[in-house]
């Protein structure tokens, strides 16, 4: 068991099997490649996304599906063939976890990056952020705000 501190977490334990790569990095991250997986009971659903080269660096992400429960999710076959990824992705492939990043706007109200989601295939620990050019999707999904509520 490996140990990493962190800013927000304090020192946390995770196994070499529980790191996620990004082979091109994040958008505005490009440096950032190694990040791992923590899943708290006491924070579910959210999903945070660590970074193991800088501590202070954490993604907070929700699952794409719950976020909008109808959520199409296209990509050209072969486009996520470096992920080890065959065909054309499912939302339904146990295989994939694919989640969007979660930001605060100066008002303080959280939103969903549904336009960019981060997909992860878990076999091979490999992941990547993938712009979804084919849908109507938002980089700022607002969350929390119940339908006809203002």
């Amino acid at each position: 068991m490996r140990q990493y501190q962190t800013a927000q977490f304090g020192a946390i334990e995770y196994e070499d099997d529980s790191v996620v790569e990004f082979p091109e990095g994040l958008p505005a991250f490009e440096g950032e490649t190694r990040f791992v997986l923590l899943d708290r009971a006491g924070t579910r659903p959210v999903i945070f996304l660590q970074s193991l080269s800088n501590p202070d660096l954490c993604f907070v992400t929700l699952p794409v599906a719950l976020v909008d429960p109808g959520y199409r999710f296209h990509l050209p076959p072969g486009e996520l063939k470096d992920l080890g990824i065959e065909g054309a992705p499912s939302l339904e492939d146990p295989a994939l976890l694919c989640v969007a990043i979660v930001a605060m706007d100066e008002r303080h109200t959280p939103a969903a990056n549904l336009m960019a989601p981060v997909v992860i295939h878990l076999p091979s620990r490999r992941a990547r952020q993938v712009i979804q050019r084919e849908n109507v999707y938002s980089f700022e999904h607002p969350l929390g705000r119940k339908e006809g509520s203002c």
